[in-house]
């Protein structure tokens, strides 16, 4: 399988793995309930990952509550346009024969590259890491 379609299957796989994700607990648990904890760090070490709370705050944004998600995690609103856009992106890269997707994610791989970029971005997610352990997700 050429490194293209082995992307692409990753990306559709990760896709499907997210919204399967996001309506078991939009519709089964009706939101995080407290006490379910699959994040293993915070299960082995007791304290919250950068991503803890991503889940909740796309449920948020799906309910329309945009502070409540905001503040539950930042990643869920920089997230869930993604989420929301991914398979338009890919139908379109198919159906098309184009490799947008793929071009995008040659782009960001050689943004990371760059040093300043790649600093900004750690710092961001440290933040929002120490942002997460201060609130005591």
């Amino acid at each position: 399988m050429s490194e293209l379609k082995k992307f692409y299957f990753f990306v559709g796989s990760f896709f499907l793995i997210t919204i399967s994700w996001i309506s078991w607990n939009y519709f089964c648990l009706l939101y995080a309930k407290p006490g379910i904890e699959i994040c293993v760090l915070k299960r082995t070490v007791g304290l919250a990952c950068p991503s803890c709370g991503t889940t909740r705050s796309i449920l948020h944004i799906l309910d329309g509550d945009l502070i409540s998600a905001f503040f539950f995690n930042p990643l869920g609103v920089v997230l869930s346009p993604g989420i929301v856009l991914m398979p338009f992106w890919v139908f379109y890269d198919y159906w098309y024969s184009k490799r947008t997707l793929w071009g995008t994610y040659q782009y960001l791989i050689q943004n990371f590259q760059n040093k300043k970029f790649t600093l900004v971005v750690i710092v961001l997610i440290l933040l929002n890491w120490f942002w997460n352990i201060q609130k005591g997700i």
